[in-house]
């Protein structure tokens, strides 16, 4: 795109979209299915959920440091940080832990 703003010379603007992918996977059933919440820092950029074999993909448009939450039965589990520094594709997952516990006294 080219503007020309008063008598000064014409400015070429190229506009470029830069992009790069968060693929996000978990091997815990128990989350197919469940949303996931993009944090750029503290800021919330967007959402996607596991699909029905817990993958999930989202593309970010700026670098920085991004943690992907999913949040079950109240508490939140991430993937930890994720620095995105180039366009192309990160990889990270998140585990979910349940156990039940017997406490037999004597």
């Amino acid at each position: 795109m080219t503007q020309v703003i008063g008598d000064s010379a014409p400015i070429t603007i190229i506009l470029q979209r830069w992009s790069a992918t968060l693929n996000i996977t978990t091997a815990s059933s128990t989350l197919y299915g469940q949303s996931i919440s993009i944090y750029k820092g503290s800021d919330l950029v967007g959402t996607t959920a596991f699909d029905n074999s817990g993958s999930a993909s989202f593309t970010v448009h700026l670098s920085g440091t991004y943690k992907a939450v999913c949040t079950y039965d109240g508490y939140p589990f991430s993937t930890g940080d994720i620095a995105v520094t180039q366009e192309t594709a990160y990889s990270a997952t998140i585990t979910y832990f349940a156990a039940t516990l017997a406490i037999t006294t004597t």
